[in-house]
C-alpha cells in the first residue's frame, strides 16, 4: 500500500516537471522568437539606411566623378564656336531613371571622347560609389545602367513638379536650382509582414555650392584680370601724351573715354602692353589698328572668352568653363547690345572703332561710358533675371 502511494507521489512529481519543462521551453520559445524578430527588424532598417547612404553617395560623388572626367573635353576649338560646355558631349552628370517593376535602373549618359581607359575607369568609379546598392546591368561607348533591386523610384524635384531626370544630353545645365532628390524603395518583407514601399528624401546642396564655389573663384579671376588690364592700359596712355610726331598718344580725354579692356581679344599676347603710336598724318593709332590687336571682326562668342584667357591668364583654359562644366562667356560691352535684345547671348558681336583723336566725342561704333562687360553663364544669360556671383556679374570700368 505504502509503495502503491510513492508511485503515485512519483508520478505527480514527474508531470509537475514535465509541465515546468514545457513551460520552460515555450518561454524559450516566445524569447527566441521575439528576439529574432528584433534582429531582423534591426537588420531590415540598418539596410535600409546603408541602402539610402549607398544611393545618396552614389549619385553625388558619381556627379563630380563626371564633371572632372569631361572637364577636358568640353572646351571650345574654334573662336567661331557659338557654343560649348555639355553641348559638345551627349554626357550628362546625373543619371536618369528609368522605372520598371522587375529592373529598375538609373542610366548614366556618357560617351567614348575621354578615350577607352578613362571611360572604363570611370565606369568602374561610378559602379564603386553605389558600393553594392547598384550592380551592372548593362554597359556600352554611350552608356552605363545599374540595375538597383531595391529601388522603386527615383524623382528629381525642382519646383515644377517630380520628373525622372533634369538634364538633357547636349545642353546645358542649370544651375540656378539644386535639385531634390526623392527615392522610393522597399523596405523588405519581415516574418508575415509584407515589404512596405518607403520614401527617402536627399539635396544636392553640398556640392552643388562646392561648383557654384568654383565658378565664383573663376568668374572673381577673370573680372580681375580685365580691370587690370584696362586700369592699366588708361594709366599708360594718359601719360602717353598727345603730340604732333610719330610716337605721341591721343588727348587724356580720349584716353578716358576707351574701353582699353577690349585689346584683351586680340590674336597675340605679347601685344597686350603695345601703347598708341599715332602717325603724323593721323588722328588714329594705327599700330593698334589690325586684327591682331584691336580686332576689326568678331566670328563668335567662343572668341572673347579664347583669346581673354590666351592674353591674360596664362592660356588656362579651365577658365572657360564653370564648375559645372559650362561655358563661362563675356560679353565687352554692354551698350553694344540692343535694348530689344532680352538675351546677352543672342547679341550682335561688334568690333569697337580703333582709338582716334575725338573718341570722347562719339561716332560709330563707340562704347558709351562707362563701359560695362557682362561676364556669364547659360543659366543666366537673360536680361531680365538678376546675377548672381556665380553665374553673371557687371564688370564697369
Amino acid at each position: 500500500m505504502l509503495r502503491r502511494n510513492n508511485l503515485k507521489l512519483r508520478s505527480a512529481y514527474l508531470m509537475v516537471e514535465l509541465v515546468v519543462v514545457v513551460m520552460v521551453l515555450g518561454l524559450i520559445a516566445t524569447f527566441y522568437a521575439k528576439t529574432k524578430q528584433h534582429t531582423d527588424i534591426v537588420s531590415s532598417v540598418q539596410h535600409d539606411e546603408a541602402f539610402m547612404q549607398n544611393m545618396k553617395y552614389g549619385i553625388k560623388n558619381s556627379f563630380i566623378d563626371i564633371i572632372e572626367g569631361y572637364g577636358d573635353k568640353v572646351l571650345p576649338t574654334a573662336e567661331a564656336n557659338r557654343d560649348w560646355g555639355w553641348t559638345k558631349r551627349r554626357v550628362s552628370p546625373l543619371p536618369t531613371f528609368v522605372p520598371s517593376a522587375t529592373k529598375p535602373t538609373l542610366r548614366y549618359s556618357l560617351d567614348t571622347s575621354i578615350g577607352a581607359t578613362r571611360l572604363t575607369k570611370l565606369k568602374n568609379d561610378i559602379l564603386e560609389n553605389y558600393n553594392g546598392a547598384c550592380s551592372v546591368d548593362s554597359s556600352t561607348n554611350s552608356r552605363l545602367v545599374l540595375l538597383c533591386p531595391k529601388l522603386k523610384t527615383l524623382k528629381y524635384s525642382v519646383g515644377g513638379g517630380d520628373v525622372n531626370s533634369i538634364h538633357t544630353v547636349g545642353t546645358h545645365l542649370d544651375t540656378r536650382t539644386i535639385p531634390l532628390l526623392k527615392v522610393k524603395y522597399w523596405h523588405e518583407a519581415i516574418g508575415s509582414v509584407a515589404r512596405k514601399e518607403r520614401e527617402y528624401h536627399f539635396g544636392l546642396e553640398d556640392i552643388y555650392q562646392a561648383r557654384r564655389n568654383i565658378s565664383i573663384r573663376k568668374i572673381n579671376t577673370i573680372r580681375n584680370a580685365m580691370e587690370r588690364l584696362h586700369n592699366t592700359t588708361e594709366s599708360l596712355e594718359i601719360k602717353n601724351r598727345f603730340s604732333s610726331v610719330a610716337t605721341g598718344g591721343l588727348h587724356s580725354m580720349d584716353d578716358m573715354f576707351i574701353g582699353w579692356v577690349w585689346k584683351a581679344f586680340g590674336t597675340n599676347p605679347a601685344l597686350i602692353n603695345t601703347i598708341c603710336a599715332k602717325p603724323t598724318a593721323s588722328l588714329q593709332c594705327t599700330n593698334l589698328n589690325t586684327n591682331t590687336i584691336w580686332r576689326s571682326s568678331v566670328s563668335g562668342r567662343a572668341m572673347y572668352s579664347m583669346a581673354l584667357v590666351k592674353s591674360l591668364l596664362l592660356n588656362d583654359k579651365n577658365y572657360l568653363i564653370d564648375g559645372f562644366n559650362n561655358p563661362i562667356y563675356i560679353y565687352p560691352y554692354s551698350s553694344f547690345c540692343s535694348s530689344a535684345v532680352t538675351d546677352w547671348g543672342l547679341c550682335a558681336n561688334t568690333a569697337p572703332a580703333v582709338p582716334f583723336d575725338g573718341y570722347s566725342s562719339g561716332g560709330a561704333n563707340i562704347p558709351s561710358t562707362p563701359h560695362i562687360s557682362v561676364i556669364y553663364t547659360p543659366s543666366y544669360s537673360s536680361k531680365n533675371q538678376s546675377g548672381s556671383d556665380f553665374g553673371k556679374i557687371y564688370v564697369s570700368y
